[in-house]
């Protein structure tokens, strides 16, 4: 019997959460932990967690975690003697297993020909085909296609079809196309964008099921030849074909179709000789499936494996690369329970999923015995557009489908997280969705049959007012003459102040007029052009929500540091809040305050105390929303454009996002080229309104 092979350190080719869930296992093994960064990295969480780290020269991703050379440098300069690729950047990259086994280094996941073939989702179909897999029809087109040859592959496959990336994956290169009139677009755009991705423009036609859920079953392989299936997974809620919650066991998928894929995935794994912890990707459609691809890597959503099977897949890859023979019973490979897991990230569902950048300076979350966190960030961190913007993922357990979800939403909704935008609530909304919850009628259309659950969440009476005297109490210790007189008499002598709060980037005045001693009036003005933001949001409920004004009383408060608590009436409701507050660098800067209480938090912005006297002008056209680069200009000057033509797009947190018309105009004048990085708000093109436009 062949000795194990002893691993005594790992350099890890990663960042952010991942790097830090293969930390905590590589500890587990008493093993050494070598990170690398960049320079924007350079305190992240998962740098001050490794023992050594290495900093990669450069700025772009291609100079540091993209940079072959440079990571297998590292490894063998830091005495390493195996290298984790974790998931994302190289993690699916040949050329770097190959690099790594060239060094005489062990690399964490299959051979670097098998990452080759499985690589390429075409070649990966092909084998599917030899292992008796059942795939979607599918054409590839070459970058010389004819237009007639062209329409010719999409008749043989059918519509509606997406074109899809060969290389790559996370939804980039990925165009749909319901008729052929817009193929050769979606063709050429799709090519571009796995060029511009993967360095691999090649692109393939595959059908479209609209209604199919996008199920994953977990495997795991060793050298021996055993193989396994760990199960399988649901990842059918997704936003431009990625994934936002993933579940296991799938849910609602015929037993026929379970028994389908575990078999199909297993076979696939034999045939090809996988070594490793992989995953197979199927679309089910009622008891048909079809499968898409194989991840040659660890996947995001592998919690929710780990979470029912009691597994640990980071050591299991480690035991597989060191030669070890698995033994897993059916007992182990049998789901215990259920487990949900969030994608959290920077964005704002509200605005169409835009990437959102800024310093996080309030971050926390529950805690149970049931949940699991997996933070790629902390308090104090930079969100920047150089990375993904998933900061974090939330996982909740438990033993039937329903109360694990209900964990996760009310996790998502209590935790506290401000400085950018998040996806959070939306998530929340997603998990409470009566559709959701009921689980039958859940596939890969599902954000798009219900978008309600987008929507930017309206603040509760009881939220503004408890922001509205958390801000006056901060104003009233800092402003008082004298500091050391009890809050309460404080309270009693206010004069009626008001503010102006923002929700979802619209103003919202708010008016404190004081009644008696720690008693208020709080008013709304002008909530006639507005509607009304008061009504329970996000499946909570609220004796408070209703007409204004509404009367306010402090029955208690206390200040701890950046927070205060208050325990306010507001009607017959009686309730604490927790109110933290960011506090701008100047008067004349907007502020931000996060309100927990009644069942979530909810963030909320602070207007300056006092304006500059600066207005901002409309802009001669469209801008940038985010820091991003300009990967595509689709117009000339003088060319003359219709209301929502895409003009440009940008590129940031790996999603590209098409600068549109605002109306029909001439294009004065091109400010930008491909390539071009660019700031928010930055000016792209100037455009002329055509007379008789709007």
């Amino acid at each position: 019997m062949a000795a194990l092979m002893a691993l005594t350190s790992v350099l890890i080719a990663n960042r952010g959460e991942i790097a830090r869930r293969v930390t905590r296992a590589a500890r587990a093994r008493g093993l050494r932990v070598v990170a690398v960064c960049s320079r924007a990295d350079a305190t992240a969480p998962f740098v001050r967690e490794a023992d050594t780290t290495v900093l990669l020269s450069g700025d772009t991703l291609a100079e540091t975690y993209l940079n072959i050379d440079a990571i297998v440098a590292a490894a063998r300069g830091a005495g390493v003697d195996a290298v984790h690729p974790g998931y994302g950047f190289l993690a699916e990259n040949a050329d770097f297993a190959a690099a790594v086994t060239a060094a005489g280094l062990t690399y964490l996941g299959p051979n670097a020909k098998t990452v080759a073939l499985m690589g390429s989702k075409v070649a990966a179909k092909d084998a599917a085909r030899a292992a008796d897999v059942p795939v979607l029809p599918d054409a590839v087109v070459g970058a010389d296609v004819r237009e007639a040859d062209l329409f010719a592959a999409g008749e043989s496959v059918g519509y509606p079809m997406l074109v899809k990336a060969s290389a790559g994956g996370g939804g980039r290169g990925m165009r749909p196309v319901a008729a052929a009139g817009e193929l050769v677009a979606a063709v050429s755009a799709a090519r571009s964008e796995a060029l511009a991705a993967f360095g691999d423009g090649t692109v393939f036609l595959e059908r479209y099921l609209a209604s199919a859920r996008h199920v994953e079953v977990q495997v795991i392989a060793d050298r021996h030849g055993n193989v396994f299936a760990l199960g399988d997974r649901e990842c059918s809620v997704q936003r431009r074909h990625q994934k936002l919650i993933e579940e296991a066991p799938a849910v609602c998928i015929p037993a026929a179709a379970r028994e389908t894929i575990a078999a199909a995935a297993a076979r696939l794994t034999s045939k090809i000789g996988y070594e490793g912890v992989g995953t197979c990707e199927f679309l089910v459609e009622g008891a048909d499936a079809f499968f898409l691809e194989m991840n040659t890597r660890l996947q995001v959503e592998h919690t929710v494996t780990e979470e029912v099977t009691g597994l640990d897949l980071v050591d299991l890859q480690f035991a597989v690369a060191t030669g070890a023979r698995l033994n897993l019973t059916p007992d182990q490979l049998e789901p215990r329970g259920v487990a949900v897991q969030a994608r959290l990230c920077a964005e704002d569902p509200a605005a169409g999923w835009v990437p959102s950048t800024g310093t996080v300076w309030r971050y926390r979350h529950p805690e149970a015995p049931w949940l699991r966190g997996e933070h790629g960030i902390v308090e104090g961190d930079a969100v920047t557009p150089a990375y993904d913007s998933m900061v974090a993922k939330v996982i909740a357990s438990g033993p039937t489908r329903e109360i694990a979800l209900a964990r996760l939403a009310d996790a998502l909704a209590r935790a506290e997280v401000a400085g950018v935008a998040t996806n959070r609530l939306a998530l929340a909304a997603v998990l409470r969705h009566p559709v959701y919850v009921e689980g039958a009628a859940v596939d890969t259309s599902f954000l798009d049959r219900y978008p309600e659950v987008t929507a930017a969440p309206e603040p509760t009476t009881a939220e503004i007012a408890a922001a509205a005297l958390g801000l006056l109490a901060d104003e009233t210790a800092a402003d008082a003459i004298v500091p050391t007189l009890p809050t309460s008499w404080r309270w009693g002598v206010q004069p009626a102040r008001e503010l102006e709060l923002v929700v979802a980037g619209e103003p919202l005045p708010v008016r404190l007029t004081p009644v008696a001693d720690r008693l208020w009036s709080l008013d709304l003005p002008g909530m006639t052009s507005r509607a009304e933001p008061c009504q329970p949001a996000d499946g909570l409920t609220s004796a408070s929500a209703g007409r204004h004004p509404a009367e306010v009383e402090v029955l208690a408060d206390r200040s701890e540091g950046r927070e205060r608590t208050l325990l306010l009436r507001v009607g017959a409701e009686v309730a604490e809040w927790t109110v933290a507050r960011r506090g701008p660098a100047r008067d004349i800067d907007a502020d931000e305050v996060v309100v927990r209480g009644g069942g979530r938090a909810i963030a909320l912005g602070v207007a300056p105390r006092f304006r500059t006297g600066r207005h901002d002008t409309a802009a001669a056209g469209p801008v940038s929303s985010l820091p991003g680069t300009v990967v595509e200009v689709r117009v000339a000057e003088g060319e003359t454009v219709a209301a929502g033509a895409v003009l440009a797009v940008v590129e940031a947190m790996k999603m590209q996002h098409p600068i549109t018309a605002p109306y029909d105009a001439v294009v004065t004048s091109v400010l930008v080229t491909p390539g071009q990085a660019v700031e928010a708000h930055q000016l792209l093109l100037e455009l002329t309104e055509t007379e008789g436009a709007g």
